[in-house]
């Protein structure tokens, strides 16, 4: 790895995730590590930058100036702006790795290019109708299609995606799951205290479902007048929550933390918590229907069980474990398993336990070692195929 030289390319939202967790890995561990980041269209981020480790140092970081357009235009516009900043650079790299396919794309053309030896598409999500406009979505699934096809390796971060690249796109080339993960939290939930706090993690999207929560709250009240909702993060569905609460009259047992950057006071705030909660909508067209529920390990990490609905794949692992409570999304049956856990002292210090030694699974250090090894090894394996041709 010290001899690997990276650039990784994503779109980042309001939520940590596996971009963030893999950017953290490589700045430490290449040799030299080019880091791209473009908004998507809120008003928090405004500004694509490019940043350069060598060695585990930032030695140069760029910042774009900001436009508003639509948002078409701005992923054109994110396009050709990585190309930009890759060729300023002035820095070829073994391994591009692109996140979503726009970004891949710009991967191909730096291959072109001769900027890049290695192109990875990394497939963090998927969605049969990503945009609502049919022109627009067809032109969507277009792109995936032409860069899984010309990509040297896909990541994808479930077993659902992989399958559908598999059916949906045809894609040939090696495909490896890199499941989510987290690192090791400074604290843990006390198992043998009930804070009665619950806790919701992630982007402010109704299709998270953290409505059902709020909706369930004040039957909650009822058996539990101290329970109290705390909300981590930001995003497009943040008005329309904060408007539901003051419907509701809770004002005094919500509290939305807002978007926090610093990763380790997170999980220390899910720490002083009891529950962690992830209702995803299930639909089809609900993007967590296909990718990995990334906050559920996070929950468990800090030692918390979670109520969540039946829609990712770690749904059932986490009631076989009885780390979790898998519910229907319906207001009784979030009311039900709130005060099923909290409510009971010793259930919920047994489900904490369980939750502890399911988190401790999932480790991005051993996940991104164990993909990088892997990428190695298919990567090299492909470099003895072209030179026999040759």
């Amino acid at each position: 790895m010290n001899r690997l030289s990276v650039m990784e390319v994503h779109h980042h939202t309001f939520a940590y995730g596996h971009t963030h967790a893999l950017a953290e890995y490589l700045r430490e561990r290449a040799s030299s590590f080019i880091f791209i980041q473009h908004p998507f269209a809120h008003k928090r981020f405004h500004s694509s930058t490019v940043e350069l480790y060598i060695s585990g140092k930032l030695v140069r970081r760029v910042v774009a100036p900001s436009m508003r357009a639509p948002e078409t235009i701005l992923f054109v516009k994110d396009l050709f702006l990585t190309i930009i900043f890759a060729l300023r650079m002035k820095r070829r790299v073994q391994l591009f790795i692109g996140t979503d396919a726009l970004n891949a794309l710009s991967g191909l053309f730096l291959r072109m290019l001769r900027f890049t030896r290695f192109l990875i598409l990394f497939v963090i999500d998927y969605t049969p109708r990503r945009f609502p406009n049919k022109t627009v979505n067809l032109l969507y699934h277009a792109l995936n299609l032409v860069v899984a096809r010309r990509c040297d390796l896909l990541w994808v971060v479930s077993e659902r995606i992989k399958q559908t690249h598999l059916q949906v796109y045809g894609t040939r080339c090696p495909i490896l799951v890199v499941q989510g993960g987290t690192n090791k939290p400074q604290a843990i939930s006390d198992t043998r205290t009930a804070h009665n706090r619950l806790v919701f993690l992630g982007n402010l999207d109704e299709s998270k479902g953290l409505q059902l929560a709020i909706q369930a709250l004040p039957r909650i009240k009822e058996r539990i007048p101290e329970v109290k909702l705390i909300v981590i993060g930001d995003g497009p569905y943040y008005s329309s929550l904060v408007k539901l609460v003051r419907e509701l009259r809770i004002e005094h047992s919500v509290e939305f933390v807002g978007h926090m950057p610093d990763h380790q006071k997170v999980m220390q705030i899910l720490a002083q918590c009891d529950v962690g909660l992830a209702p995803y909508i299930p639909d089809v067209k609900n993007i967590s229907m296909y990718g990995f529920p990334l906050k559920t390990v996070e929950y468990l990490a800090a030692g918390l069980p979670v109520i969540m609905t039946n829609v990712s794949e770690m749904a059932h692992k986490l009631s076989a474990m009885n780390a979790g409570i898998l519910i229907d999304y319906k207001v009784e049956d979030m009311v039900n398993a709130v005060i099923h856990l909290l409510t009971d002292k010793s259930r919920l210090q047994s489900y904490k336990e369980n939750a502890i030694r399911l988190g401790r699974e999932y480790s991005w250090d051993r996940i991104f070692n164990q993909v990088l090894t892997k990428t190695i090894k298919i990567l090299i394996h492909r470099k003895k195929v072209d030179a026999s041709k040759a």
